[in-house]
């Protein structure tokens, strides 16, 4: 995915969570990911991701804050986890009810 493109996504992302109904919010109950720090890596690992969406879930956690920096390039050049992975965690998340995934770089 080339840099231009995942601006446009971002930009699409931020449009359609605008035009979303208005409703009441529910309590934030986040969690902070620094994946770098973890081992495994749940944004690189697949059971470390399962694991970090049922614990979470469990805990009542409804916001993740996911760090995928990386001091490698991805595959565009980025310094950050490859989109797939990254994809997969966000995916894996919304499946367990979690009402939102920030991924920051």
């Amino acid at each position: 995915m080339t840099k231009s493109a995942i601006s446009r996504l971002f930009a699409f992302a931020v449009f359609a969570v605008a035009i979303l109904p208005a409703k009441t919010p529910a309590a934030l109950n986040a969690v902070w990911v620094d994946s770098a720090s973890l081992a495994p890596n749940p944004v690189t690992d697949p059971a470390a991701q399962l694991t970090l969406i049922q614990n979470t879930a469990a805990s009542g956690v409804n916001m993740l804050y996911l760090s995928v920096y990386s001091s490698t390039p991805n595959s565009d050049g980025l310094l950050m986890y490859d989109s797939s992975a990254i994809a997969s965690l966000i995916s894996g998340a919304h499946t367990h009810k979690r009402s939102g995934v920030c991924a920051i770089r």
